[in-house]
């Protein structure tokens, strides 16, 4: 029986013409170089068979021999003194993914880090605060009467699925987002003002007309607003028409348009995005990783110890833990003024119309005047926290400021002198409540506990259910009333609020600050028909002043104004704002995150070591 040798086949193969042809394709994608003369020994091994009955016996003759190969020397190609070091594959963990819906009109989430590379948005912010033309809409100019919006699309620009994006792409997807259906009382807000809804107007024009000027309208189809602008994602028309948006949520990637493309979605798990080559709305953005895990985990603790065994790089930093993520070996970033600490009540001026839930015109379910209807008592219950006292809470002046009001921060749009939060006087809060009628505290809420709602808030305002409870500390202490906190799930409580059911309860949360907060205001105080927060007809005249005004110099002066007005009305209120921590790996040394942002932002501005 022969067993054949594999081994001296293969050697058998190589022959020296074949090794010269393996030689040449070595130095095949290097710079053309002078030939070289080496010398290569080749072996040669030879089998000649000898057969002895149950045996097999190989002999082997080796022929060595010398020859002289004329082979390439590669030449080391240059290497680009501007090219940045990268990685396949960087995990972020988040706290949150919302609701996990994809889509425009019913997303709903105060984080946007799970859905941000997928989707496209209308209008680009450079730096995160200037809006331009490098997003896919190249210029917007307010229509002849100043009543609406011509957007001009640019050329080129194609969904993940090869599709071109047209303007009637655009205007459905301002369609489908600015729907009285819309998750988002904002949106509802804005589709009760469109006259005539998002068209195509010409052949790279889409036309989008109000009832009134709405000079906010295209930062909030940007990704400026602080949550990411997910009123401005970019949806195929043809898509939604062809499949519905159940199809959408199921698989999202074929007709969305972002840097990067869907590869998994594993439900309350982990989103995983891959960089998508067809992506040329702005070659200038340039991300330094080419896959981006997105993990659901909750728990700072267990975020801290995946990034110590580097199985995350980007995690939201609990105020308390920074100390355990440099002794990880991580490094800290911040994004500035990112998070407001939230404090306001529902249904308390008499101007508020009856709402769904029981509540309005400043009464309470059972008819009595709320507690919050005297603008005496809103300053009084701020007078005494002592912001300082919360400051402290979250980690000191380095990372807590003292400084804004509910809905605006430094660098924000009009802010100016005299927009700080009231201050700390237990004393003027004292005689005010004796003024009422309340001396230490008695009848005061008709001497029922005063209740407070709050929910868990995640990494960006830690341990929010505590400090609810210090707000009640500090009320109990001062004001000698008696105080409850109530810990609910997100999207209940605010059904709660948003419904009149809990009119006059104080609700503290975080909640991120917004640059141009024109929508907010309308949506919060501006609209009688709908206001979440409450109406109040003074707040409105300064709000549609804000919205007409055109040129830089009069949105300054007419959202200054606004926000004075807002501030002394003190419906809602704040003890300051936080700069969001992130803990990263090691070898991320660069990171550049937009202020005013609820999440992680600017991913493309990440560096790594060399």
């Amino acid at each position: 029986m022969r067993i054949p040798s594999m081994r001296s086949k293969l050697l058998l193969a190589l022959t020296p013409a074949l090794m010269m042809v393996l030689v040449f394709a070595v130095a095949c994608g290097a710079a053309p170089a002078e030939p070289t003369i080496v010398e290569k020994e080749v072996i040669k091994e030879v089998e000649v068979e000898k057969v002895v009955e149950k045996e097999v016996e190989v002999e082997k003759i080796v022929e060595k021999e010398v020859e002289k190969m004329v082979v390439a020397t590669p030449t080391p190609v240059p290497v680009d003194p501007n090219a940045i070091n990268t990685r396949d594959r960087i995990t972020m963990l988040t706290a949150s993914f919302g609701n996990e819906v994809f889509n425009s009109r019913y997303i709903s989430s105060d984080k946007f880090g799970w859905w941000d590379l997928l989707q496209e948005r209308l209008i680009h912010a450079e730096g995160g605060i200037e809006l331009g033309g490098n997003g896919p809409i190249s210029s917007f100019e307010l229509t002849p009467d100043n009543t609406g919006y011509i957007l001009t699309l640019k050329d080129g620009l194609t969904f993940h699925n090869g599709d071109p994006i047209t303007p009637d792409d655009v205007a459905f997807s301002l369609q489908w987002a600015f729907d009285e259906e819309a998750v988002s009382r904002v949106r509802q807000r804005i589709a009760k003002i469109i006259d005539t809804h998002a068209y195509a107007s010409g052949d790279n024009e889409v036309t989008i007309e109000f009832t009134q000027v709405n000079t906010a309208f295209p930062g909030y189809i940007s990704d400026q607003t602080a949550s990411g602008g997910s009123a401005g994602i970019v949806h195929q028309q043809a898509w939604f028409e062809n499949y519905g948006d159940a199809a959408y949520e199921a698989d999202p990637n074929p007709s969305s348009a972002g840097p990067f493309e869907l590869v998994a979605h594993l439900p309350a798990e982990e989103i995983l995005y891959r960089k998508w080559d067809g992506y040329t709305t702005r070659p200038d953005r340039e991300y330094a990783f080419n896959e981006l895990s997105v993990r659901l985990v909750a728990e700072q603790s267990t975020q801290i110890a995946a990034l110590r065994t580097g199985t995350a790089d980007l995690i939201p930093a609990d105020l308390v833990v920074l100390d355990q993520i440099l002794d990880a070996g991580g490094n800290l970033f911040f994004g500035p003024e990112a998070t407001v600490i939230w404090i306001n009540s529902n249904s308390c001026s008499d101007d508020q119309p009856p709402q769904a839930g029981g509540a309005g015109n400043g009464l309470d379910l059972q008819g009595r005047t709320l507690m919050c209807n005297d603008k005496d008592i809103r300053y009084a219950m701020a007078h005494a926290i002592n912001k300082e006292t919360i400051q402290t809470f979250f980690g000191g002046p380095d990372v807590f400021h003292i400084k804004g009001t509910a809905a605006v921060s430094p660098s924000g749009l009009g802010f100016g002198p005299g927009l700080d939060p009231p201050a700390y006087d237990p004393d003027k809060a004292r005689e005010i409540f004796a003024e009422k009628g309340y001396p230490d505290g008695a009848g005061f809420n008709y001497d029922e506990p005063y209740q407070v709602w709050t929910w868990p808030a995640g990494a960006s305002a830690p341990r929010i259910i505590e400090m609810s409870e210090l707000f009640c500390s500090m009320w109990e202490t001062e004001l000698n009333i008696e105080c409850e906190v109530n810990v609910g799930e997100e999207v209940s409580v605010k059904d709660k609020q948003y419904s009149g059911a809990i009119p006059g309860e104080q609700l503290v949360r975080s909640n991120e600050h917004d640059y141009d907060v024109g929508s907010k205001y309308k949506g919060r105080f501006g609209t009688s028909s709908s206001s979440y927060i409450t109406y109040d007809p003074s707040i409105e005249e300064k709000v549609d002043i804000l919205l007409a005004a055109v040129t830089p110099e009069e949105k300054e002066a007419a959202y200054y104004a606004a926000h004075q007005q807002v501030h002394s009305q003190l419906w809602d209120w704040a003890p300051g704002y936080l700069d969001a921590p992130y803990g990263v790996a090691s070898d991320i040394v660069a990171w550049e995150p937009y202020p005013l942002k609820a999440d992680m932002s600017a991913l493309h501005t990440i560096r790594f070591a060399d």
